[in-house]
């Protein structure tokens, strides 16, 4: 579980990996349609996270439910773990400091994104 929510959460960086590799930066200019779908997974990925431990004390005998639930909770701080690790495999293998970076604009005094990614130094 805690190897989904992994590529779940750094979909974008673990997608960025090749092209880090070869120009050492990796940069996204924000669409609706990506953010819409990056939103909704992340609704569905933590409602699961709420709902599943909870159906597992219903669905589930007593030992195999609590085993479930213990699971799916330490997954999300598993998660971190890996992501730090997956960090540390990249600045190796690529020999420098790995940084994401946010590119912000103000347009009528409303800040947005204007693009966002990863770079290699």
């Amino acid at each position: 579980m805690a190897i989904i929510l992994l590529i779940i959460r750094e979909y974008l960086l673990l997608k960025a990996i090749k092209i880090l590799g070869t120009t050492r930066e990796y940069k996204v200019k924000p669409k609706m349609s990506l953010q819409k779908r990056e939103s909704n997974t992340t609704q569905i990925v933590t409602f699961l996270l709420i709902i599943l431990p909870l159906l597992a004390l219903y669905l589930a005998p007593i030992p195999i439910n609590l085993s479930i639930a213990i699971g799916i909770v330490s997954s999300w701080p598993l998660s971190n773990i890996l992501i730090q690790l997956l960090f540390y495999i990249i600045e190796n293998n690529f020999h420098g400091k790995l940084y994401s970076f946010i590119v912000w604009e103000e347009i009528d005094q409303e800040l947005y994104i204007k693009e966002y990614g990863f770079k290699i130094k």
